[in-house]
């Protein structure tokens, strides 16, 4: 049977990442088994947890020829179909893919950005408030609630010490993620949730159009699935709560991240 060879340029580019971040995304990954399919270009949006991806992707789906912009390349979807068969499936001259830090460390142990990196173009999702980005993920953790139309488990309870730990992640997944872009060589550009989640896609719009992402012609029938958004009073007032509470190394330390990400200080 064949096997995925992990190049001397996987290995640079695999090198940003913790030994945890690949072990979490690079096990059992289905091998290579055919040439890779030709495509004129690739679109990825790296991102972490609970940025607004959804929103973002789905809007570039509505407005660039790129078909269904989803997590085509995490680990799960590569343990049960080739990524050549994933690629090979798409309906547009384009692959897109939206990719957290385990996707993308999948897609470099079997091969894929060998095969693409010189198509590929990144989006770096980011937000700027790291804070509510944390507590959307703390209380998701506890409700296993991610979806508008998926009910909770239970009533989330306030937890600093879970949403301290969110901002640490999430400040570790997207420092990774812009030390991946930098090395792949690849054109990438930084874009906020705050930017565009108020109903001006302006700024989603021209990231596209920067990179070189092919729109969809005039009168073509346009793919528009809503997203419904989640956050509520509850999260405003963890957010507010935490702020008040937060102690100075976790101050510091987002200090650091909206620095790293050229964002405001909160």
């Amino acid at each position: 049977m064949p096997v995925n060879v992990v190049t001397n340029g996987a290995r640079s580019r695999l090198a940003v990442f913790s030994d945890h971040q690949i072990e979490k995304g690079g096990k059992e990954i289905s091998p290579i088994e055919s040439a890779w399919p030709e495509i004129e270009g690739c679109l990825a949006a790296l991102f972490v947890p609970r940025s607004g991806s959804t929103l973002l992707c789905r809007e570039l789906e509505a407005a660039f020829q790129i078909g269904q912009m989803g997590e085509a390349l995490n680990p799960a979807k590569l343990r049960k179909r080739s990524a050549q068969q994933i690629v090979a499936a798409r309906r547009n001259s384009w692959f897109a893919f939206k990719a957290a830090v385990p996707a993308v460390v999948a897609a470099e142990s079997c091969g894929f950005f060998d095969a693409y990196i010189r198509q590929t173009s990144f989006i770096r999702l980011v937000r700027k408030d790291i804070v509510a980005q944390a507590v959307s993920l703390a209380k998701g953790s506890q409700t296993q609630t991610w979806h508008a139309h998926e009910p909770p488990i239970q009533t989330p309870v306030y937890d600093g010490d879970m949403i301290a730990f969110g901002v640490r992640n999430i400040a570790r997944g997207v420092e990774a993620l812009g030390r991946f872009a930098e090395v792949s060589g690849r054109p990438s550009l930084i874009l906020a949730y705050e930017d565009f989640s108020n109903g001006d896609l302006s700024p989603a719009l021209a990231a596209g159009d920067a990179l070189g992402v092919p729109r969809r012609e005039a009168g073509a029938e346009a793919m528009y699935r809503p997203v419904e958004r989640m956050g509520d009073v509850v999260n405003e007032e963890w957010r507010a709560r935490f702020i008040e509470e937060m102690d100075s190394s976790t101050r510091d330390r987002i200090e650091r991240y909206l620095e790293a990400t050229g964002q405001r200080c909160l």
